[in-house]
């Protein structure tokens, strides 16, 4: 399990007439008795379009903002949450993340005003990292390329 192209595993047991135990349940004294040799069905993968191989990139953000009055940092903190995760789910080959649209996305003038200039978001994709800044590059995932949000720091923005 350490091909970084699982992305997750089902391992299942199956009882003397091969039928499956789901769950297995053993009582407080029982112990499996493993029988040699065992073996494993062939895996059943996922598969996209073409050649492509699922993956997964980390997006780390650090966003400055000034909330409104009455919002406290943590309120604008959860509603950015929301918004970045829904907006990086919607990144793919065609749709590139940027500050820009990170910014748009988010965006919420009742609670918040977001310093685009000191936002930073860095993603990280099979040991490569990209910095992208306000109008400053953007990250292009590739087919079957996720983007999960790992970090996400909303600090008080300096004017």
């Amino acid at each position: 399990l350490e091909d970084g192209r699982v992305a997750d595993v089902t391992i299942s047991f199956a009882g003397p007439g091969r039928e499956v135990l789901d769950p297995l349940t053993l009582a407080a004294d029982e112990v499996i008795e493993v029988v040699r040799p065992f073996g494993f069905a062939p895996p059943e993968t996922e598969t996209v379009a073409g050649d492509a191989v699922l993956t997964t990139a980390d997006v780390d953000a650090v966003l400055p903002v000034t909330p409104e009055v009455g919002v406290s940092m943590g309120e604008a903190r959860e509603a950015i949450e929301l918004a970045l995760v829904a907006h990086l789910a919607s990144r793919g080959p065609t749709a590139p993340l940027t500050v820009d649209g990170l910014a748009t996305a988010i965006r919420d003038d009742s609670r918040f005003a977001l310093d685009r200039l000191g936002a930073t978001v860095t993603v990280e994709h099979q040991g490569r990292f990209v910095q992208l800044i306000d109008d400053g590059g953007n990250y292009q995932p590739g087919s079957g390329e996720t983007l999960r949000l790992r970090t996400l720091d909303v600090i008080e923005a300096t004017s």
